[in-house]
């Protein structure tokens, strides 16, 4: 369905000013006709990933936390969108904590609305520089997630599921 923002001849920005021209919104529309967008925020060793929603009216909510506080995240995460609501999949590293469980490409998921997010503890893949690369993902048609990634010197990489014990797939090495 056809979306507006703003009144004819006019936008309305959704984010920060002045990001970095390598930061990226990842977007994903729901049945509802909505529109998400996620985008990072750097800040010093306090990267924060946010979510907005742009209903099919063009009308826009506040933007809401995915997650905050983080060491680092990247510029490029990704969003899809499944009849069970949405999903982020991006690379980054909580903390640099000995122990930390969510240090190389992570998931958090939401109902459709993108009200709350939940960050699913534990990496879903291991290895491969996917904590510091830019994340392109889709579904499959059974629902399953596909990542992709790459980064320099580290080659592109292709991962199916959620499971970090399974093997990613080199593209480029």
């Amino acid at each position: 369905p056809a979306a507006s923002a703003g009144t004819p001849g006019k936008w309305t920005q959704l984010g920060q000013e002045n990001l970095a021209n390598i930061d990226q919104v990842a977007l994903a529309r729901t049945t509802d006709g909505t529109l998400h967008a996620i985008w990072t925020i750097p800040a010093a060793n306090n990267d924060t990933l946010v979510h907005d929603a742009i209903g099919a009216s063009g009308a826009v909510s506040p933007p809401n936390v995915i997650q905050t506080g983080w060491a680092g995240i990247t510029p490029v995460p990704a969003l899809v969108a499944s009849s069970a609501g949405l999903r982020t999949l991006f690379g980054g590293i909580r903390s640099i904590n000995s122990g930390e469980t969510n240090d190389n490409m992570n998931t958090a998921t939401a109902p459709a609305s993108g009200a709350a997010w939940d960050l699913q503890i534990g990496n879903v893949v291991t290895g491969d520089s996917a904590y510091a690369s830019d994340v392109g993902a889709a579904l499959l048609q059974d629902g399953t997630p596909i990542m992709v990634w790459g980064g320099t010197g580290s080659g592109v990489f292709v991962h199916r599921g959620l499971d970090p014990a399974t093997p990613n797939f080199p593209l480029q090495g």
